[in-house]
């Protein structure tokens, strides 16, 4: 049986557990093993695909929207903890970011489908269309190529939220801390803004 045929079996056997009996760690493990299935179909084929990624914090996953700052070098994201806490993220050496209208109710829409989306996941996108298309044009850029390569986002991580995804193309993150109020986290943004590192 090759992949494609393995992951009609599967959702063929998701689907019919569902009507069946909704059996929450059945289904959850399930929809493990198509995306899994998924993944490997478009690594196989040398398309774009998902891998899924922790962060040491425990996010709502049901928060609409991301709250974004950004500046030339680094992109911070602002999460929802599950403890009503605010985590602090910083994307460094940004090449680009974006915010996308597309919510839970969309993920069979996003040209990422099928490929190991999810909603409310965290990823890393492998075999990146949209950073190949950035990069190719930070190369292209004269006449200062030295200054374009400074900043070499060979990472695309997606965060899926309810309402909204947010994507960036940086060269690392990290989670800076947790938070209790917004205030607190907007000075430790500002303390940070132009930090080249």
């Amino acid at each position: 049986m090759n992949l494609r045929e393995a992951l009609a079996a599967k959702k063929l056997e998701y689907e019919q557990f569902v009507i069946a009996r909704h059996i929450e760690p059945e289904t959850f493990r399930l929809t493990h093993e198509i995306l899994e299935l998924e993944r490997a179909i478009a690594k196989e084929e040398g398309a774009a695909y998902l891998d899924e990624i922790d962060i040491p914090v425990e996010r709502d996953s049901f928060q609409d929207c991301p709250f974004v700052i950004a500046d030339c070098f680094n992109c911070f994201l602002i999460l929802k903890t599950k403890s009503k806490q605010l985590a602090l993220v910083v994307f460094r050496r940004i090449g680009a970011y974006r915010v996308l209208a597309l919510g839970d109710d969309d993920a069979d829409e996003h040209p990422l489908a099928g490929k190991g989306l999810r909603p409310y996941g965290i990823f890393e996108v492998m075999n990146s269309g949209w950073s190949q298309e950035v990069n190719s044009i930070r190369d292209k850029r004269e006449p200062y190529p030295a200054a374009t390569r400074r900043i070499t986002a060979n990472h695309h991580y997606f965060f899926y939220f309810k309402a909204r995804t947010f994507e960036v193309l940086a060269e690392s993150f990290e989670v800076l801390g947790t938070f209790s109020s917004q205030e607190d986290a907007y000075a430790h943004v500002l303390a940070n803004l132009g930090a080249v590192q």
